[in-house]
Formats: structure tokens, sequence, C-alpha cells
């Protein structure tokens, strides 16, 4: 996710020179990553509860001891082809429900939301670091090559398992730009 823009001066000041190329670029590409992460995954649970409600509604609602069931409205006429076709909807939704496994999914995209999270974090306090320190010192360094390591594992653990829906990613990429932008990083002078 590298933004390679510079700010714009201010009040006419001499924009000063960013080392586009400093090794810091790694942790703050890979916080911006993280954040991402954490961002579309947090969708796609949300998006996996919002369905699992649903279906557990329109169960519910069709259940033969229901309330709804018991409405007079779907005795007759039209009442009565919304409710056939509410049952047809309900045996279905009862059929495909175990079959997609949404809790086992959102179950596992939460655990993958926290993993996301905790690296996230641990790159936030290397940003700080970098920042209060005004160097990219080694033992930064080391907490940024664990940190990699960690997220190589949830990639490993993740494999593949579910599709990436692109029109989402890309949404969650613009806030994320917009959260952290290039400018709002701190690049040391030291050479590397």
């Amino acid at each position: 996710m590298t933004e390679n823009t510079d700010s714009p001066p201010v009040d006419g000041a001499t924009k000063p020179q960013r080392n586009t190329g400093h090794p810091v670029w790694d942790v703050y590409d890979l916080y911006r990553t993280a954040r991402l992460n954490v961002k579309y995954y947090s969708c796609r649970v949300s998006t996996l509860q919002r369905q699992n409600f649903w279906i557990e509604f329109v169960l519910a609602a069709t259940a033969a001891g229901s309330a709804i069931a018991g409405l007079t409205f779907w005795s007759a006429g039209v009442g009565r082809i919304i409710w056939q076709m509410l049952m047809i909807i309900a045996a279905v939704l009862a059929v495909a429900k175990p079959l997609l496994k949404l809790t086992d999914r959102i179950q596992t995209l939460a655990e993958l939301v926290g993993k996301y999270r905790a690296v996230e974090y641990d790159l936030k306090k290397i940003e700080v670091a970098i920042r209060q320190r005004r160097k990219f010192e080694p033992d930064l360094r080391e907490m940024f090559v664990a940190t990699l390591d960690r997220m190589a594992e949830i990639a490993k653990e993740k494999n593949g398992e579910f599709r990436v829906r692109e029109k989402l990613r890309k949404k969650c990429r613009l806030e994320v730009e917009k959260e952290l932008p290039a400018s709002r990083f701190f690049i040391p002078e030291e050479s590397v």
C-alpha cells in the first residue's frame, strides 16, 4: 500500500525531502495492510452475521408455533400465497443453513480479525516508537521482523479459505488511505 506522494508545504515553507526508500516504509506498509485486513474482515463478519440473522428470523417466523404463523392474514387470498412462498423459502433455508456453515465462517473470520488487530496494534506501537525516538533502531527492527513473521503465519492459516470481494476490498483500502496517509508517517533522516 505504499503511497509515495508527499504532502504539500505548509504556509509557503520549503517542502522537506522524504526518503521514500527508507526501511520504515516496510513498517508503515505492513501497518496499513494489517489495518486493511481488520476493516475488510470485520465487514465480512458483519455481512455474515446479518445473513445469519435473517435466515434465523425467517425460520423462526415460519415455524408452526410462531405468533406470525398464527395470524389470520395467512389463511386466505393473497396472504395464503405469500405464506406458501415464505414456507418454500423457509424450507430451502432450513436445508441450506447447515451447508452454508455461517456460524463457523463467522467464528473463523472473527478470530482472523482478532489476529490482524493484534498485528495492527504491534505495528502501531513500532510506528509511535519510531516517531518518538526519531530513529528506526535495531530493537524496533527486531519487533518488526517478529510481527512480519506473525503476519505470515496468519496468511498460512487463512490459506485462501475465503474469496476476496474486490469491491469491498477497494472501499476498505480507500478508507485506510484516508486514515493512514503516507504524509502522516515520520521518516527518520539517518542513512540506512
